[in-house]
């Protein structure tokens, strides 16, 4: 399991590193603005469910 999770971070640091066009920039934008709103709404539903 953590050799499959090194993997995928050595992957992703990769393609970090790698050149990037105006295109594929937006969409790595739009992606890392919409898993922020799904950790926010999950972290605000166990917040809520544990207020509640």
């Amino acid at each position: 399991m953590l050799r499959v999770f090194r993997g995928y971070i050595k992957t992703l640091r990769q393609y970090a590193a790698a050149p990037k066009t105006q295109y594929e920039y937006k969409h790595y934008g739009i992606f890392l603005v919409m898993t922020a709103l799904i950790v926010f709404f999950i972290w605000g539903g166990m917040y809520l469910c544990y207020e509640m």
